[in-house]
């Protein structure tokens, strides 16, 4: 291939995205860049972050795209036949469909059932691990105290003191344990 006739209008973007002008004083953030090997979703939201302040723009967003990729993504990218993707929408579309098979799901509220206070377990450490469970949980709500309560074990005091309270969310919980137990929950 001749190299020396490349020309950003030979490629896929569109003549309104070739022609674009960067605006003054644009800097192009510094990127992870993506190689096709990791979640494409975190890329796009790395990627939406990092372009914030030009959000508004979307011909930037999309002619700025190829730079945050390398190796098989930014291969596949001029690989797109000429002039195919219209807008950004399209572009993110056409990414993360391709890529979408590298994304890392997120577990449902569903798996909080599974967390379960083990015999002899410290109170202090339940709550631990089920704060960690409950940051795995995709798009996880407050409504989650009763799953921690029935991951409690019967015989844990706090649970006792749960239930004759009738407390609903998970922030009440750990603001009673901050209220019974000061120095940290011992049970």
């Amino acid at each position: 291939m001749d190299y020396s006739r490349l020309r950003l209008t030979d490629s896929l973007l569109s003549k309104e995205i070739t022609t674009l002008r960067f605006p003054k004083k644009f800097m192009m953030p510094s990127f992870d860049h993506y190689s096709g090997t990791s979640d494409p979703l975190l890329h796009l939201r790395q990627y939406q972050d990092k372009m914030a302040i030009h959000a508004h723009n979307e011909l930037l967003l999309y002619r700025a795209f190829p730079s945050s990729l390398k190796g098989v993504a930014y291969h596949w990218f001029y690989l797109l036949p000429m002039k195919s993707l219209q807008n950004f929408h399209e572009v993110t579309d056409a990414f993360y469909n391709l890529f979408a098979f590298r994304r890392k799901f997120q577990r449902n509220n569903n798996h909080l059932l599974t967390v379960k206070m083990k015999a002899g377990e410290s109170l202090k450490n339940y709550i631990n691990y089920f704060q960690s469970q409950v940051a795995l949980v995709y798009n996880c709500n407050e409504d989650v105290a009763t799953t921690f309560i029935i991951g409690l074990q019967v015989t844990n005091p706090f649970y006792k003191y749960l239930v004759n309270n009738d407390v609903t969310k998970m922030r009440d919980i750990l603001v009673r344990v901050k209220k019974c137990w000061p120095k940290g929950p011992s049970l």
